[in-house]
This record gives C-alpha cells, structure tokens and sequence, in this order.
C-alpha cells in the first residue's frame, strides 16, 4: 500500500511509494473518502495503465471479457518496461539527496512485487485456457475487474474502463491526470472498440497467443529490475536492511 494517507481528500494518480510526486499534476483534491478508499483497496499502489492492463487481462473468461484485439491494444500500450515514459515527467519525484538511493530501492520492490504478481496472474490466466477455460481462481487480482467496476459505479467493464480513463473534477483527470494524453486517447480508443462480442473457445488460441507474449515480456521485467535493485544495493548496501 502507498505511504500516503487514502482516507485523505488528495489523490496520487502515481502513488509516492513508486516514485510519484506531489508535484500538481500528480495530485487530485477533493476526491470523495469513500471512493479513494475503494480504489486504492483493489488499485493498491500501482500506476492507472497497470490496473488498466491487469483489469482487462483479467477478464478473459468472464461475461464482459475484453475481446482479443482490443485487448491486445490495452496490453501493447500499456506494458513497458520503463512505464515512467507513458506519463508526464513531473509526475515522479526527483530528489537530489542521499534519500534518492533508499526511494528508488523502495520503488523499484514495488515494481518487482507487481510484475511477479502479474506473471503468477498471467500463468493462471494460461492454464485456465489450456484446461477448457475454466475460471475457478478468486483472489483478489483474478477479481480486479469487478473491483474496478464497482468503485467507478458503472455496470461493466467496458465503461469502467472509460470512467477511469475520462472522469474529470476540477479540469483535471481524476485518475489518469498525469497520463500523457496520446496515451490516454490511445487507451480510450481501444477501450470504445472492447464490446465483448466474441465466445471465448472460437477465440481462445489468440487469447493464448497474448498473454504467452505477455508472460514472455513479464520474464524478461522481473530480472532487468532484479538486476536494477542489485546495482541499486551496490551503491548503497545499507538499503537492503
């Protein structure tokens, strides 16, 4: 969870657990208590784009699952691995103190934890596949989905994923603010072209296809930020205490 306050009015589109700042256009007033709280409960601290992606990958199998092309867009927009880029540099918090080492120690665990959360998710996702499309896992991250539809007070994915992509208070995106906006749109579009029209089993190789490039990518993720964190640590081994 973020080290700021949820409960609070103010609302960080990129949590300062991983990097974000308080600079602005990273932060949202007067967000109702109820609905940050909601959101953070599902949302955690990850950034929008991932709750984006792990909710549309997670809905393979479900009523409202995102169909296979519009999801392949969410996935390509979405996963990289420096994400930072999908997103206004003021935004992340940049400090020019000894303190710098330890926060990008902590967000870069962060960062590591997500991605190996969604690679276990990702090979669940897999399986139920290869086992006839078979959805039994319940946790949380299979669930995300719903969580997002219910705390953006819509009744389907699809416009969800719109609500998060679009709402606005005060002239500011409430949360995707600091989202670069060819970014944005680009989700937006995808997103308008998710109207879940296709079965499940006609599609399902393509489905496969996906999210094994997925895992692939996820893989790959997980040892460049190991490798990261270790180089992190050699500059300051007091960190990792």
């Amino acid at each position: 969870m973020s080290n700021q306050n949820i409960y609070s009015n103010s609302h960080h589109c990129i949590p300062t657990s991983i990097g974000g700042s308080d600079d602005d256009i990273n932060v949202v007033d007067d967000v109702l208590k109820l609905i940050h709280g909601n959101y953070h409960h599902w949302g955690n601290n990850r950034t929008p784009c991932m709750n984006i992606r792990l909710a549309s990958l997670n809905s393979i199998g479900g009523d409202f699952g995102i169909p296979t092309e519009p999801l392949k867009d969410i996935v390509e927009i979405t996963t990289m691995f420096r994400w930072s880029e999908l997103y206004d540099p003021r935004a992340f918090a940049h400090v020019a103190d000894p303190c710098s080492i330890k926060r990008a120690f902590r967000s870069a665990n962060f960062q590591l934890t997500h991605w190996l959360e969604e690679l276990v998710l990702v090979r669940k996702q897999i399986s139920a596949l290869f086992n006839g499309g078979h959805f039994t896992v319940k946790d949380g991250g299979r669930e995300i989905q719903n969580y997002m539809i219910a705390s953006m007070r819509e009744n389907n994915l699809q416009s969800a994923l719109l609500t998060m992509l679009t709402e606005q208070q005060h002239k500011k995106y409430v949360w995707v603010n600091p989202m670069k906006e060819l970014t944005r749109t680009d989700l937006e579009k995808a997103v308008k072209n998710s109207k879940p029209t296709e079965s499940l089993q006609h599609h399902k190789n393509a489905y496969e296809e996906l999210l094994h490039t997925q895992e692939q990518k996820l893989a790959e993720f997980v040892e460049k930020k190991r490798g990261e964190i270790q180089a992190i640590l050699s500059m300051n081994p007091s960190n990792g205490s």
